[in-house]
Protein backbone atom coordinates (compact mmCIF):
# COMPACT_ATOMS: atom_id res chain seq x y z
CA UNK A 1 0.00 0.00 0.00
CA UNK A 2 2.67 2.51 1.04
CA UNK A 3 4.68 1.51 -2.05
CA UNK A 4 1.99 2.94 -4.36
CA UNK A 5 1.22 5.95 -2.15
CA UNK A 6 4.86 7.04 -1.90
CA UNK A 7 5.83 6.22 -5.50
CA UNK A 8 4.40 9.46 -7.07
CA UNK A 9 6.06 11.54 -4.34
CA UNK A 10 9.40 9.81 -4.91
CA UNK A 11 9.08 10.34 -8.65
CA UNK A 12 8.52 14.07 -8.15
CA UNK A 13 11.40 14.30 -5.67
CA UNK A 14 13.78 12.48 -8.02
CA UNK A 15 12.90 14.93 -10.80
CA UNK A 16 13.89 17.72 -8.42
CA UNK A 17 17.11 16.08 -7.25
CA UNK A 18 18.44 15.17 -10.70
CA UNK A 19 18.73 17.64 -13.53
CA UNK A 20 18.16 14.86 -16.05
CA UNK A 21 17.04 11.23 -15.75
CA UNK A 22 17.49 9.22 -18.95
CA UNK A 23 16.35 5.63 -19.38
CA UNK A 24 17.86 3.55 -22.18
CA UNK A 25 16.03 0.28 -22.83
CA UNK A 26 12.99 1.17 -20.72
CA UNK A 27 10.96 -1.56 -22.44
CA UNK A 28 13.17 -4.16 -20.72
CA UNK A 29 12.09 -2.84 -17.33
CA UNK A 30 8.65 -4.46 -17.56
CA UNK A 31 9.36 -8.22 -17.76
CA UNK A 32 7.47 -10.64 -15.52
CA UNK A 33 9.03 -13.59 -13.69
CA UNK A 34 12.36 -11.81 -13.77
CA UNK A 35 15.37 -11.09 -11.62
CA UNK A 36 16.85 -7.63 -12.17
CA UNK A 37 20.53 -7.23 -11.28
CA UNK A 38 22.14 -3.82 -10.89
CA UNK A 39 25.38 -2.20 -9.81
CA UNK A 40 25.16 -0.36 -6.49
CA UNK A 41 27.01 2.99 -6.42
CA UNK A 42 24.50 5.07 -4.46
CA UNK A 43 22.68 3.25 -1.66
CA UNK A 44 18.94 4.18 -1.58
CA UNK A 45 18.91 6.04 -4.91
CA UNK A 46 19.74 2.87 -6.84
CA UNK A 47 16.42 1.09 -6.07
CA UNK A 48 14.33 4.28 -6.04
CA UNK A 49 15.08 5.24 -9.64
CA UNK A 50 14.01 2.03 -11.44
CA UNK A 51 11.07 1.59 -9.05
CA UNK A 52 9.83 5.10 -9.84
CA UNK A 53 10.17 4.56 -13.59
CA UNK A 54 8.81 1.01 -13.90
CA UNK A 55 5.07 0.45 -14.20
CA UNK A 56 5.26 -2.82 -12.26
CA UNK A 57 6.50 -3.18 -8.66
CA UNK A 58 9.73 -4.88 -7.62
CA UNK A 59 10.60 -7.01 -4.61
CA UNK A 60 13.95 -5.78 -3.30
CA UNK A 61 16.54 -7.98 -1.64
CA UNK A 62 18.20 -5.98 1.15
CA UNK A 63 20.55 -6.66 4.04
CA UNK A 64 18.69 -8.24 6.98
CA UNK A 65 20.46 -5.89 9.41
CA UNK A 66 18.29 -3.01 8.08
CA UNK A 67 14.98 -4.67 8.99
CA UNK A 68 14.95 -4.84 12.76
CA UNK A 69 11.80 -6.25 14.30
CA UNK A 70 8.15 -5.42 14.88
CA UNK A 71 6.54 -2.59 12.94
CA UNK A 72 9.79 -1.66 11.17
CA UNK A 73 10.13 -5.18 9.78
CA UNK A 74 6.43 -5.18 8.81
CA UNK A 75 6.80 -1.89 6.93
CA UNK A 76 9.91 -3.06 5.09
CA UNK A 77 8.43 -6.45 4.17
CA UNK A 78 4.76 -5.74 3.56
CA UNK A 79 4.72 -2.09 2.51
CA UNK A 80 8.02 -1.64 0.66
CA UNK A 81 8.24 -5.15 -0.85
CA UNK A 82 11.64 -5.89 0.69
CA UNK A 83 13.08 -9.30 1.51
CA UNK A 84 15.86 -9.65 4.12
CA UNK A 85 19.12 -11.27 3.08
CA UNK A 86 21.48 -12.39 5.82
CA UNK A 87 25.05 -11.51 4.88
CA UNK A 88 27.16 -14.10 6.76
CA UNK A 89 30.31 -11.99 6.72
CA UNK A 90 28.53 -9.33 8.78
CA UNK A 91 27.26 -11.60 11.55
CA UNK A 92 29.10 -13.59 14.19
CA UNK A 93 26.95 -16.70 13.85
CA UNK A 94 28.29 -18.44 10.74
CA UNK A 95 25.46 -20.99 10.80
CA UNK A 96 22.85 -18.53 9.53
CA UNK A 97 20.69 -19.55 6.59
CA UNK A 98 18.90 -17.70 3.77
CA UNK A 99 16.60 -20.65 2.99
CA UNK A 100 13.50 -18.59 3.84
CA UNK A 101 14.58 -15.80 1.49
CA UNK A 102 15.15 -18.26 -1.38
CA UNK A 103 11.76 -19.87 -0.75
CA UNK A 104 10.00 -16.48 -0.87
CA UNK A 105 11.82 -15.62 -4.10
CA UNK A 106 10.69 -18.89 -5.72
CA UNK A 107 7.07 -18.30 -4.69
CA UNK A 108 7.14 -14.73 -5.95
CA UNK A 109 8.62 -15.74 -9.31
CA UNK A 110 5.96 -18.43 -9.67
CA UNK A 111 3.37 -15.64 -9.32
CA UNK A 112 5.09 -13.64 -12.07
CA UNK A 113 6.68 -11.13 -9.70
CA UNK A 114 9.99 -9.37 -10.26
CA UNK A 115 12.99 -9.30 -7.92
CA UNK A 116 15.65 -6.61 -7.74
CA UNK A 117 19.08 -7.76 -6.58
CA UNK A 118 22.29 -5.83 -5.99
CA UNK A 119 24.78 -8.71 -6.30
CA UNK A 120 27.78 -6.62 -5.24
CA UNK A 121 26.19 -7.01 -1.78
CA UNK A 122 27.21 -3.52 -0.63
CA UNK A 123 27.13 0.04 -1.89
CA UNK A 124 30.30 1.77 -3.04
CA UNK A 125 30.54 4.79 -5.33
CA UNK A 126 32.56 3.51 -8.28
CA UNK A 127 31.71 3.64 -11.98
CA UNK A 128 32.21 -0.07 -12.69
CA UNK A 129 30.87 -3.43 -11.50
CA UNK A 130 32.73 -4.90 -8.55
CA UNK A 131 32.90 -8.60 -7.74
CA UNK A 132 29.41 -10.05 -7.38
CA UNK A 133 27.80 -12.83 -5.37
CA UNK A 134 26.15 -15.92 -6.87
CA UNK A 135 22.63 -15.30 -5.51
CA UNK A 136 20.98 -14.27 -8.80
CA UNK A 137 22.11 -17.40 -10.64
CA UNK A 138 21.10 -19.62 -7.71
CA UNK A 139 17.64 -18.04 -7.51
CA UNK A 140 17.11 -18.49 -11.26
CA UNK A 141 18.07 -22.17 -11.20
CA UNK A 142 16.21 -22.83 -7.95
CA UNK A 143 13.13 -20.95 -9.12
CA UNK A 144 12.89 -22.89 -12.38
CA UNK A 145 13.30 -26.15 -10.50
CA UNK A 146 10.63 -25.03 -7.99
CA UNK A 147 8.23 -24.35 -10.89
CA UNK A 148 9.21 -27.68 -12.51
CA UNK A 149 10.29 -25.92 -15.69
CA UNK A 150 6.86 -24.42 -16.38
CA UNK A 151 8.30 -20.89 -16.51
CA UNK A 152 11.68 -19.46 -17.44
CA UNK A 153 13.18 -17.06 -14.90
CA UNK A 154 14.75 -14.13 -16.74
CA UNK A 155 17.78 -12.25 -15.48
CA UNK A 156 17.88 -8.64 -16.73
CA UNK A 157 20.98 -6.45 -16.19
CA UNK A 158 20.73 -2.77 -15.21
CA UNK A 159 23.49 -0.16 -15.22
CA UNK A 160 23.21 2.95 -13.03
CA UNK A 161 25.36 5.62 -14.71
CA UNK A 162 25.59 8.75 -12.53
CA UNK A 163 27.61 11.86 -13.30
CA UNK A 164 27.70 12.32 -9.51
CA UNK A 165 24.98 10.71 -7.37
CA UNK A 166 25.90 12.86 -4.37
CA UNK A 167 25.50 16.25 -6.05
CA UNK A 168 22.17 18.02 -6.41
CA UNK A 169 21.09 18.58 -10.04
CA UNK A 170 23.48 16.02 -11.49
CA UNK A 171 22.47 13.56 -14.23
CA UNK A 172 21.82 9.83 -14.35
CA UNK A 173 21.36 7.37 -17.20
CA UNK A 174 19.66 4.06 -16.38
CA UNK A 175 20.66 1.48 -18.99
CA UNK A 176 18.46 -1.63 -18.98
CA UNK A 177 19.75 -4.56 -21.03
CA UNK A 178 17.90 -7.43 -22.65
CA UNK A 179 17.39 -10.69 -20.71
CA UNK A 180 20.65 -12.65 -20.48
CA UNK A 181 20.95 -15.74 -22.69
CA UNK A 182 22.42 -18.58 -20.61
CA UNK A 183 21.76 -21.33 -23.18
CA UNK A 184 25.45 -22.07 -23.80
CA UNK A 185 26.16 -22.48 -20.08
CA UNK A 186 22.97 -24.44 -19.37
CA UNK A 187 23.73 -26.86 -22.23
CA UNK A 188 27.38 -27.34 -21.25
CA UNK A 189 28.75 -30.06 -19.00
CA UNK A 190 30.21 -29.01 -15.64
CA UNK A 191 31.90 -31.14 -13.02
CA UNK A 192 29.71 -29.68 -10.28
CA UNK A 193 26.61 -27.50 -10.11
CA UNK A 194 28.50 -24.74 -8.23
CA UNK A 195 30.82 -24.53 -11.27
CA UNK A 196 27.79 -23.85 -13.47
CA UNK A 197 26.54 -21.21 -11.02
CA UNK A 198 29.95 -19.55 -11.06
CA UNK A 199 30.00 -19.48 -14.86
CA UNK A 200 26.51 -17.94 -14.90
CA UNK A 201 27.62 -15.37 -12.32
CA UNK A 202 30.62 -14.41 -14.47
CA UNK A 203 28.28 -13.88 -17.42
CA UNK A 204 25.93 -11.82 -15.27
CA UNK A 205 28.83 -9.58 -14.22
CA UNK A 206 29.87 -9.11 -17.84
CA UNK A 207 26.33 -8.25 -18.91
CA UNK A 208 26.04 -5.78 -16.03
CA UNK A 209 29.33 -4.18 -17.12
CA UNK A 210 27.93 -3.82 -20.65
CA UNK A 211 25.24 -1.50 -19.25
CA UNK A 212 27.85 0.93 -17.89
CA UNK A 213 29.96 3.54 -19.62
CA UNK A 214 33.09 2.83 -17.60
CA UNK A 215 34.87 -0.40 -16.74
CA UNK A 216 37.18 -1.25 -13.85
CA UNK A 217 40.19 0.55 -15.36
CA UNK A 218 40.12 3.23 -12.69
CA UNK A 219 43.14 5.08 -14.07
CA UNK A 220 41.26 5.94 -17.27
CA UNK A 221 38.03 7.20 -15.72
CA UNK A 222 39.06 10.87 -15.15
CA UNK A 223 40.47 11.23 -18.68
CA UNK A 224 37.42 9.63 -20.30
CA UNK A 225 35.08 11.81 -18.24
CA UNK A 226 36.93 14.87 -19.51
CA UNK A 227 36.47 13.76 -23.11
CA UNK A 228 32.78 12.95 -22.62
CA UNK A 229 31.98 16.19 -20.79
CA UNK A 230 33.82 18.35 -23.31
CA UNK A 231 33.42 16.73 -26.68
CA UNK A 232 30.81 13.99 -26.76
CA UNK A 233 28.26 16.35 -28.35
CA UNK A 234 30.70 17.28 -31.08
CA UNK A 235 31.71 13.67 -31.69
CA UNK A 236 28.06 12.52 -31.87
CA UNK A 237 27.33 15.22 -34.44
CA UNK A 238 30.12 13.89 -36.68
CA UNK A 239 28.81 10.32 -36.81
CA UNK A 240 26.79 11.03 -39.96
CA UNK A 241 23.63 9.60 -38.48
CA UNK A 242 20.14 10.94 -37.93
CA UNK A 243 19.62 8.57 -35.02
CA UNK A 244 20.49 11.09 -32.28
CA UNK A 245 18.71 9.10 -29.57
CA UNK A 246 19.72 8.50 -25.93
CA UNK A 247 20.62 4.94 -26.99
CA UNK A 248 22.98 6.29 -29.65
CA UNK A 249 24.54 8.81 -27.29
CA UNK A 250 25.10 6.12 -24.67
CA UNK A 251 26.74 3.88 -27.29
CA UNK A 252 29.07 6.72 -28.30
CA UNK A 253 30.14 7.25 -24.69
CA UNK A 254 30.83 3.54 -24.31
CA UNK A 255 32.86 3.68 -27.50
CA UNK A 256 34.93 6.55 -26.13
CA UNK A 257 35.76 4.39 -23.10
CA UNK A 258 36.70 1.39 -25.28
CA UNK A 259 38.87 3.56 -27.52
CA UNK A 260 40.60 5.11 -24.51
CA UNK A 261 41.31 1.66 -23.12
CA UNK A 262 42.70 0.48 -26.47
CA UNK A 263 45.08 3.44 -26.85
CA UNK A 264 46.07 3.31 -23.20
CA UNK A 265 47.07 -0.34 -23.55
CA UNK A 266 48.63 -0.18 -27.04
CA UNK A 267 49.73 3.40 -27.71
CA UNK A 268 50.33 4.98 -24.32
CA UNK A 269 52.92 7.37 -25.75
CA UNK A 270 50.23 8.86 -28.04
CA UNK A 271 47.50 9.53 -25.51
CA UNK A 272 49.48 10.53 -22.41
CA UNK A 273 50.38 14.00 -23.81
CA UNK A 274 46.79 14.40 -25.07
CA UNK A 275 45.32 13.62 -21.63
CA UNK A 276 47.58 16.28 -20.13
CA UNK A 277 46.66 18.73 -22.88
CA UNK A 278 42.92 18.22 -22.26
CA UNK A 279 43.35 18.63 -18.50
CA UNK A 280 45.33 21.86 -18.97
CA UNK A 281 42.64 23.14 -21.33
CA UNK A 282 39.92 22.41 -18.77
CA UNK A 283 41.96 24.05 -16.01
CA UNK A 284 42.29 27.18 -18.15
CA UNK A 285 38.51 27.44 -18.49
CA UNK A 286 37.91 26.71 -14.83
CA UNK A 287 40.34 29.49 -13.92
CA UNK A 288 38.13 31.83 -15.96
CA UNK A 289 35.02 30.65 -14.06
CA UNK A 290 33.54 28.52 -16.82
CA UNK A 291 32.56 25.25 -15.17
CA UNK A 292 31.03 23.79 -18.34
CA UNK A 293 34.20 24.63 -20.31
CA UNK A 294 32.37 25.42 -23.59
CA UNK A 295 30.40 28.67 -23.28
CA UNK A 296 30.72 29.26 -27.03
CA UNK A 297 29.02 25.99 -28.06
CA UNK A 298 25.50 27.44 -27.89
CA UNK A 299 23.77 28.62 -31.07
CA UNK A 300 22.51 32.19 -31.41
CA UNK A 301 18.88 31.01 -31.61
CA UNK A 302 19.26 29.05 -28.37
CA UNK A 303 20.86 32.03 -26.67
CA UNK A 304 18.07 34.44 -27.73
CA UNK A 305 15.39 31.93 -26.66
CA UNK A 306 16.96 31.46 -23.24
CA UNK A 307 17.49 35.21 -22.80
CA UNK A 308 13.78 35.78 -23.50
CA UNK A 309 12.87 33.00 -21.05
CA UNK A 310 15.04 34.64 -18.37
CA UNK A 311 13.40 38.02 -18.95
CA UNK A 312 9.77 36.84 -19.16
CA UNK A 313 10.05 34.05 -16.61
CA UNK A 314 11.36 36.10 -13.70
CA UNK A 315 7.96 36.40 -11.89
CA UNK A 316 7.50 32.62 -11.90
CA UNK A 317 11.14 32.17 -10.86
CA UNK A 318 10.55 34.53 -7.93
CA UNK A 319 7.43 32.58 -6.91
CA UNK A 320 9.37 29.31 -7.08
CA UNK A 321 12.14 30.76 -4.93
CA UNK A 322 9.61 32.10 -2.44
CA UNK A 323 7.92 28.72 -2.08
CA UNK A 324 11.01 26.49 -2.09
CA UNK A 325 14.09 28.42 -0.94
CA UNK A 326 13.59 27.96 2.82
CA UNK A 327 13.21 24.13 2.81
CA UNK A 328 16.07 23.84 0.31
CA UNK A 329 18.55 25.93 2.27
CA UNK A 330 17.58 24.51 5.67
CA UNK A 331 17.84 20.89 4.47
CA UNK A 332 21.20 21.70 2.88
CA UNK A 333 22.54 23.24 6.09
CA UNK A 334 21.15 20.39 8.20
CA UNK A 335 22.81 17.76 5.99
CA UNK A 336 26.17 19.53 5.96
CA UNK A 337 26.18 20.12 9.72
CA UNK A 338 24.78 16.79 10.92
CA UNK A 339 25.92 14.21 8.36
CA UNK A 340 28.69 15.54 6.11
CA UNK A 341 31.40 15.34 8.83
CA UNK A 342 30.48 11.69 9.47
CA UNK A 343 30.83 10.56 5.87
CA UNK A 344 34.04 8.62 5.34
CA UNK A 345 35.40 5.34 4.08
CA UNK A 346 35.99 4.14 7.65
CA UNK A 347 33.63 1.37 8.75
CA UNK A 348 33.20 1.98 12.45
CA UNK A 349 30.70 3.47 14.87
CA UNK A 350 30.05 7.16 14.27
CA UNK A 351 31.05 7.01 10.60
CA UNK A 352 28.82 6.74 7.53
CA UNK A 353 29.55 5.06 4.21
CA UNK A 354 30.29 7.73 1.56
CA UNK A 355 27.98 5.88 -0.84
CA UNK A 356 25.06 7.08 1.33
CA UNK A 357 25.81 10.79 0.84
CA UNK A 358 23.40 11.38 -2.05
CA UNK A 359 20.74 9.14 -0.55
CA UNK A 360 20.90 10.95 2.79
CA UNK A 361 20.74 14.37 1.14
CA UNK A 362 17.78 13.23 -0.96
CA UNK A 363 15.93 11.76 2.06
CA UNK A 364 16.55 14.81 4.24
CA UNK A 365 15.34 17.05 1.42
CA UNK A 366 12.08 15.10 1.12
CA UNK A 367 11.50 15.41 4.86
CA UNK A 368 12.09 19.15 5.00
CA UNK A 369 10.02 19.86 1.90
CA UNK A 370 7.11 17.76 3.17
CA UNK A 371 7.09 19.59 6.52
CA UNK A 372 7.33 22.95 4.76
CA UNK A 373 4.48 22.23 2.33
CA UNK A 374 2.24 20.90 5.10
CA UNK A 375 2.91 24.12 7.06
CA UNK A 376 2.05 26.25 4.02
CA UNK A 377 -1.18 24.32 3.49
CA UNK A 378 -2.22 24.71 7.15
CA UNK A 379 -1.42 28.43 7.18
CA UNK A 380 -3.15 28.96 3.84
CA UNK A 381 -6.25 27.15 5.10
CA UNK A 382 -6.44 29.48 8.12
CA UNK A 383 -6.71 32.53 5.86
CA UNK A 384 -8.75 30.96 3.06
CA UNK A 385 -10.59 27.86 4.40
CA UNK A 386 -11.06 26.03 1.12
CA UNK A 387 -10.04 22.37 0.83
CA UNK A 388 -9.00 22.79 -2.81
CA UNK A 389 -6.13 25.03 -1.68
CA UNK A 390 -4.27 21.96 -0.42
CA UNK A 391 -3.62 20.37 -3.85
CA UNK A 392 -3.24 23.82 -5.44
CA UNK A 393 -0.41 24.78 -3.07
CA UNK A 394 1.37 21.50 -3.72
CA UNK A 395 0.97 21.62 -7.51
CA UNK A 396 1.91 25.30 -7.83
CA UNK A 397 4.87 24.88 -5.51
CA UNK A 398 6.09 21.83 -7.43
CA UNK A 399 5.74 23.40 -10.88
CA UNK A 400 7.22 26.73 -9.78
CA UNK A 401 10.11 24.93 -8.10
CA UNK A 402 10.92 22.92 -11.20
CA UNK A 403 10.70 26.06 -13.32
CA UNK A 404 13.08 27.78 -10.90
CA UNK A 405 15.70 25.07 -11.42
CA UNK A 406 15.35 25.37 -15.20
CA UNK A 407 15.45 29.16 -14.92
CA UNK A 408 18.78 28.98 -13.07
CA UNK A 409 20.20 26.85 -15.92
CA UNK A 410 18.98 29.36 -18.53
CA UNK A 411 20.37 32.27 -16.56
CA UNK A 412 23.70 30.47 -16.20
CA UNK A 413 23.90 29.91 -19.96
CA UNK A 414 23.08 33.53 -20.76
CA UNK A 415 25.47 34.88 -18.14
CA UNK A 416 28.32 32.69 -19.38
CA UNK A 417 27.69 33.79 -22.96
CA UNK A 418 27.74 37.44 -21.86
CA UNK A 419 30.98 36.89 -19.95
CA UNK A 420 32.45 35.09 -22.96
CA UNK A 421 31.52 38.03 -25.21
CA UNK A 422 33.27 40.46 -22.85
CA UNK A 423 36.27 38.15 -22.68
CA UNK A 424 36.54 38.12 -26.47
CA UNK A 425 36.88 41.90 -26.42
CA UNK A 426 39.13 42.26 -23.39
CA UNK A 427 41.38 39.23 -23.94
CA UNK A 428 41.47 38.50 -27.65
CA UNK A 429 44.73 36.55 -27.50
CA UNK A 430 43.45 34.39 -24.65
CA UNK A 431 40.23 33.57 -26.48
CA UNK A 432 42.08 32.79 -29.72
CA UNK A 433 44.43 30.48 -27.83
CA UNK A 434 41.51 28.61 -26.21
CA UNK A 435 39.61 28.24 -29.48
CA UNK A 436 42.70 27.05 -31.35
CA UNK A 437 43.53 24.65 -28.52
CA UNK A 438 40.03 23.19 -28.55
CA UNK A 439 40.06 22.81 -32.34
CA UNK A 440 43.39 21.00 -32.19
CA UNK A 441 42.20 18.67 -29.43
CA UNK A 442 38.95 17.84 -31.24
CA UNK A 443 40.80 17.09 -34.48
CA UNK A 444 43.22 14.84 -32.60
CA UNK A 445 40.33 13.01 -30.95
CA UNK A 446 38.57 12.49 -34.28
CA UNK A 447 41.81 11.21 -35.81
CA UNK A 448 42.18 8.73 -32.95
CA UNK A 449 38.59 7.68 -33.47
CA UNK A 450 39.34 6.88 -37.12
CA UNK A 451 42.37 4.84 -36.10
CA UNK A 452 40.29 2.97 -33.55
CA UNK A 453 37.54 2.23 -36.09
CA UNK A 454 40.10 0.84 -38.55
CA UNK A 455 41.59 -1.35 -35.86
CA UNK A 456 38.18 -2.68 -34.85
CA UNK A 457 37.19 -3.48 -38.44
CA UNK A 458 40.46 -5.23 -39.31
Amino acid sequence: MLYWIIKPLIRIALRFYFREITTVGAENLEHKTAIYVSNHPSAFLDPLLPAAISKKPFRFLAGAEWFGKGIKEWIFREQFNMLPVIRPWLVKDRKVSNDEMFEECYKGLQQGKRIMIYPEASSQTVEWVREIKTGAARIKLGGEEYMKGQKEVLIVPIGMNYTNPHRFQSRVTIKVGTPIDFSAILDAEFETEPDRVRAMTDQIRQEMSDQLIFDENEELVPAVKNVIRLFSGHIISTLNTEDQTPEREFAVKQKIMKAAKYFHENHREKVAPLEKKIQNYIDEFMALGFRSFNPFDQSRIELVSEAMAVFLGFPLFFLGMLMNFIPYITSDIFFKKMFMPKLSGVHKQGHLNQAFAGSLAFSIGIGFFLVWYVMMMIIGYQFMPHWWLIPVVFIVGNLAGRFTLQYIIWFSHVWKRVRWSFLKKSSKDKVKYLLDERSEIVNTLLDLRSQFDKNQSS
